[in-house]
Protein backbone atom coordinates (compact mmCIF):
# COMPACT_ATOMS: atom_id res chain seq x y z
CA UNK A 1 0.00 0.00 0.00
CA UNK A 2 2.91 2.06 -0.45
CA UNK A 3 4.00 2.48 3.33
CA UNK A 4 6.73 0.06 3.70
CA UNK A 5 9.86 1.57 6.04
CA UNK A 6 12.63 3.14 4.42
CA UNK A 7 10.54 3.99 1.67
CA UNK A 8 11.41 0.34 0.20
CA UNK A 9 7.49 1.04 -1.81
CA UNK A 10 8.97 4.29 -2.84
CA UNK A 11 11.67 2.64 -5.18
CA UNK A 12 12.93 5.20 -7.71
CA UNK A 13 13.90 3.30 -11.46
CA UNK A 14 13.43 0.35 -10.10
CA UNK A 15 10.07 -2.07 -9.92
CA UNK A 16 7.68 -2.54 -7.53
CA UNK A 17 5.12 -5.27 -7.09
CA UNK A 18 1.81 -4.08 -6.24
CA UNK A 19 -0.31 -6.88 -4.48
CA UNK A 20 -3.29 -5.50 -3.17
CA UNK A 21 -4.72 -7.64 -5.63
CA UNK A 22 -4.14 -10.53 -2.92
CA UNK A 23 -7.19 -10.12 -1.20
CA UNK A 24 -9.84 -13.10 -0.96
CA UNK A 25 -9.97 -16.00 1.41
CA UNK A 26 -10.09 -14.24 5.19
CA UNK A 27 -10.76 -17.14 7.51
CA UNK A 28 -11.09 -17.41 11.23
CA UNK A 29 -10.50 -20.40 13.76
CA UNK A 30 -11.89 -18.88 16.69
CA UNK A 31 -10.70 -22.05 18.65
CA UNK A 32 -7.28 -21.40 18.45
CA UNK A 33 -7.56 -17.41 18.14
CA UNK A 34 -5.77 -17.92 14.53
CA UNK A 35 -6.57 -16.07 11.46
CA UNK A 36 -5.47 -16.25 7.93
CA UNK A 37 -5.82 -13.85 5.66
CA UNK A 38 -4.30 -13.40 1.69
CA UNK A 39 -1.35 -10.71 1.91
CA UNK A 40 -3.06 -8.15 0.20
CA UNK A 41 -5.36 -7.93 2.84
CA UNK A 42 -5.00 -3.95 4.41
CA UNK A 43 -4.75 -4.00 8.69
CA UNK A 44 -8.09 -1.91 8.41
CA UNK A 45 -9.55 -4.53 6.21
CA UNK A 46 -8.28 -7.20 8.83
CA UNK A 47 -9.50 -4.90 12.12
CA UNK A 48 -13.01 -4.76 10.43
CA UNK A 49 -13.25 -8.32 9.90
CA UNK A 50 -11.94 -9.16 13.12
CA UNK A 51 -13.04 -6.98 15.86
CA UNK A 52 -16.97 -7.47 15.42
CA UNK A 53 -15.76 -11.69 16.07
CA UNK A 54 -14.17 -10.11 19.21
CA UNK A 55 -10.53 -10.24 17.79
CA UNK A 56 -7.86 -7.71 16.94
CA UNK A 57 -4.69 -8.08 14.72
CA UNK A 58 -1.30 -9.11 17.10
CA UNK A 59 0.14 -6.45 15.95
CA UNK A 60 -0.64 -2.75 14.77
CA UNK A 61 1.77 0.20 13.68
CA UNK A 62 1.17 3.70 13.53
CA UNK A 63 -0.93 2.99 10.22
CA UNK A 64 -3.74 0.71 9.59
CA UNK A 65 -3.14 1.26 6.00
CA UNK A 66 -0.35 -1.99 5.71
CA UNK A 67 -1.16 -5.26 4.15
CA UNK A 68 -0.40 -8.70 6.23
CA UNK A 69 2.61 -8.90 3.58
CA UNK A 70 4.12 -6.22 3.88
CA UNK A 71 4.04 -6.52 7.92
CA UNK A 72 5.49 -9.39 7.39
CA UNK A 73 7.93 -8.31 4.79
CA UNK A 74 8.70 -5.41 7.42
CA UNK A 75 8.16 -7.23 10.25
CA UNK A 76 6.27 -4.43 11.77
CA UNK A 77 6.20 -3.61 15.06
CA UNK A 78 3.20 -1.71 17.10
CA UNK A 79 2.76 -0.04 20.51
CA UNK A 80 3.11 -3.27 22.27
CA UNK A 81 6.25 -4.18 21.07
CA UNK A 82 7.73 -4.36 24.65
CA UNK A 83 4.95 -6.97 25.79
CA UNK A 84 4.36 -8.98 22.24
CA UNK A 85 7.51 -8.46 20.58
CA UNK A 86 7.34 -7.74 16.21
CA UNK A 87 4.30 -9.31 13.88
CA UNK A 88 6.43 -12.07 12.66
CA UNK A 89 6.81 -13.42 16.30
CA UNK A 90 3.11 -14.22 15.67
CA UNK A 91 2.90 -15.71 12.47
CA UNK A 92 2.70 -19.78 12.29
CA UNK A 93 2.60 -20.35 8.76
CA UNK A 94 2.95 -18.11 4.98
CA UNK A 95 3.02 -19.28 1.63
CA UNK A 96 5.38 -18.01 -0.40
CA UNK A 97 6.07 -17.59 -4.32
CA UNK A 98 9.79 -17.53 -4.62
CA UNK A 99 11.68 -16.29 -7.68
CA UNK A 100 12.20 -19.96 -9.48
CA UNK A 101 8.40 -19.69 -9.33
CA UNK A 102 7.41 -22.71 -6.71
CA UNK A 103 4.71 -21.95 -4.49
CA UNK A 104 6.23 -22.90 -1.02
CA UNK A 105 4.31 -23.12 2.41
CA UNK A 106 6.98 -22.10 5.22
CA UNK A 107 7.00 -21.31 9.01
CA UNK A 108 9.14 -21.72 12.24
CA UNK A 109 9.45 -25.39 12.08
CA UNK A 110 8.92 -26.24 7.95
CA UNK A 111 11.89 -24.84 6.59
CA UNK A 112 12.49 -22.13 9.22
CA UNK A 113 15.80 -20.61 7.25
CA UNK A 114 13.33 -19.53 4.68
CA UNK A 115 10.57 -18.80 6.88
CA UNK A 116 12.84 -16.49 9.36
CA UNK A 117 14.62 -14.56 6.32
CA UNK A 118 11.36 -13.57 4.69
CA UNK A 119 10.09 -12.53 8.25
CA UNK A 120 11.52 -8.59 8.33
CA UNK A 121 13.28 -9.49 4.69
CA UNK A 122 11.19 -6.95 2.38
CA UNK A 123 10.23 -9.05 -0.38
CA UNK A 124 13.97 -10.93 -1.02
CA UNK A 125 12.75 -14.04 -0.96
CA UNK A 126 9.66 -13.87 -3.05
CA UNK A 127 6.51 -12.91 -2.43
CA UNK A 128 3.99 -14.09 0.44
CA UNK A 129 0.88 -14.83 -0.76
CA UNK A 130 -0.81 -15.85 2.33
CA UNK A 131 0.06 -16.37 5.84
CA UNK A 132 -1.55 -17.55 9.41
CA UNK A 133 -0.81 -16.30 12.61
CA UNK A 134 -2.34 -15.84 16.16
CA UNK A 135 -5.33 -12.49 16.66
CA UNK A 136 -5.67 -11.02 19.90
CA UNK A 137 -9.34 -12.27 21.93
CA UNK A 138 -11.04 -8.77 23.08
CA UNK A 139 -14.25 -8.08 24.69
CA UNK A 140 -14.72 -4.59 23.07
CA UNK A 141 -13.22 -2.68 20.35
CA UNK A 142 -12.75 -0.02 22.88
CA UNK A 143 -9.27 1.46 24.29
CA UNK A 144 -8.89 1.81 28.48
CA UNK A 145 -5.84 4.38 27.89
CA UNK A 146 -4.43 6.32 30.45
CA UNK A 147 -1.56 9.70 29.82
CA UNK A 148 0.59 11.21 31.61
CA UNK A 149 2.89 14.48 30.90
CA UNK A 150 5.97 13.81 32.12
CA UNK A 151 8.73 16.53 32.53
CA UNK A 152 11.77 15.19 31.41
CA UNK A 153 13.44 12.15 29.82
CA UNK A 154 14.36 10.78 33.14
CA UNK A 155 11.08 11.18 34.28
CA UNK A 156 9.63 9.33 31.31
CA UNK A 157 11.89 7.09 31.44
CA UNK A 158 11.00 6.00 35.03
CA UNK A 159 7.75 6.05 34.56
CA UNK A 160 7.85 3.54 31.55
CA UNK A 161 9.91 1.28 34.13
CA UNK A 162 7.49 1.35 36.39
CA UNK A 163 4.18 1.19 34.44
CA UNK A 164 5.45 -0.43 31.04
CA UNK A 165 4.48 -4.42 32.12
CA UNK A 166 1.16 -3.32 33.35
CA UNK A 167 0.00 -2.10 29.74
CA UNK A 168 0.47 -3.92 26.72
CA UNK A 169 0.28 -0.80 24.69
CA UNK A 170 2.77 2.65 25.11
CA UNK A 171 3.77 5.43 23.31
CA UNK A 172 6.03 8.42 24.65
CA UNK A 173 6.26 11.19 22.54
CA UNK A 174 9.21 13.43 23.19
CA UNK A 175 10.16 17.30 22.84
CA UNK A 176 13.24 17.45 22.24
CA UNK A 177 13.54 20.92 21.17
CA UNK A 178 12.81 21.77 25.03
CA UNK A 179 16.15 22.91 26.66
CA UNK A 180 17.34 22.70 30.41
CA UNK A 181 15.13 21.28 32.79
CA UNK A 182 12.55 20.76 30.19
CA UNK A 183 15.08 18.37 27.60
CA UNK A 184 12.72 15.23 26.92
CA UNK A 185 9.38 16.51 28.39
CA UNK A 186 6.81 14.57 26.40
CA UNK A 187 3.62 13.14 26.67
CA UNK A 188 3.34 8.77 27.70
CA UNK A 189 0.33 6.79 27.00
CA UNK A 190 -0.37 3.24 27.93
CA UNK A 191 -3.26 1.02 26.67
CA UNK A 192 -5.01 -2.11 27.11
CA UNK A 193 -8.04 -3.50 25.36
CA UNK A 194 -11.21 -2.08 27.45
CA UNK A 195 -13.80 -5.06 28.71
CA UNK A 196 -17.41 -4.77 29.05
CA UNK A 197 -17.64 -4.26 31.98
CA UNK A 198 -15.72 -0.95 32.26
CA UNK A 199 -17.97 0.88 29.40
CA UNK A 200 -20.47 3.57 30.16
CA UNK A 201 -23.67 1.20 29.75
CA UNK A 202 -24.55 3.89 26.54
Amino acid sequence: LGRSYGDAAQCAGGTVLDCAELVPGFRLDASRAVATAAAGTSLADLTAELLPRGYFPPVVPGTRHVTVGGAIGADIHGKNHHADSSFGAHVHALRLLTPDGAHREVSPDCDPALFWATVGGMGLTGVVTEATFSVVPVETSAMRVDTDRVPDLDAAMALMSAQDADYPYSVCWLDLLGRGAASGRGVLTRARHARAGELPPA
